[in-house]
């Protein structure tokens, strides 16, 4: 299983700094573009971004939390992504813009929180790509606290399909000694790593021994 380090929980003023740390100790470097409209916060932009790319000696994924997601195409195409992750529970029209994003040759996930658990398109977007990105967390839920039947969720997917499943929110390295069972593919981890980086250094190294 990955570690994905999320930039968004690190000191965004030492970012040269942080991403350096990133690239030494850790297997990915996870990066939320949010517009205030699709989730609450307002995160940082492609600028942002474009020189973060610059500084990783790792692969970077990217989280779209926005509204229009097609409104950043020609943006998205100029920072070369491992991965990008579209939010979809605020989109009518996700496989649309799912099968934009692959055109333009966007290496293209979705991302789904409990929102989109009971969504009727659910399995032909599944279908259509390889990496799933699951919020562990709700949107609304200021003190982002971890969802078990998410978690839960998320393990079914990893162990019962050949989906790539990364989980992202609250995840503690608790939960992720307890996920290298499973099938998980990745965890996005900020909090857990940017609070106390050297125990996160330790807890790294322990993951698998």
């Amino acid at each position: 299983m990955k570690i994905s380090s999320s930039i968004a929980s690190s000191d965004i003023l030492r970012i040269g700094e942080e991403v350096r740390f990133a690239n030494h100790y850790f297997d990915d470097i996870h990066l939320d573009v949010a517009d205030g409209i699709a989730v609450g916060e307002i995160s940082f932009g492609f600028k942002m971004c474009s020189r973060i790319c610059e500084l990783a000696a790792v692969p970077v994924s990217l989280h779209l939390e926005v509204s229009n997601p097609l409104q950043y195409v020609e943006q998205v195409k100029e920072c070369d992504f491992d991965i990008v992750f579209i939010q979809i529970d605020c989109l009518k029209n996700a496989k649309e813009v799912v099968r934009i994003y692959q055109e333009n040759q966007i290496p293209t996930g979705i991302n789904l929180s409990n929102l989109d658990l009971g969504r009727e398109e659910l399995g032909e977007l599944l279908g259509m790509t390889e990496h799933v990105l699951i919020n562990t967390t709700c949107h609304n839920d200021v003190q982002q606290r971890l969802r078990m039947d998410m978690l839960d969720y998320s393990v079914r997917l990893a162990d019962e399909t050949p989906h790539k499943v990364w989980v992202d929110g609250a995840i503690s390295w608790e939960i992720a000694h307890r996920l290298r069972e499973s099938d998980i593919y990745a965890a996005v981890m900020g909090r857990a790593i940017f609070l106390d980086r050297d125990k996160a250094v330790e807890n790294k190294k322990n993951l698998y021994q």
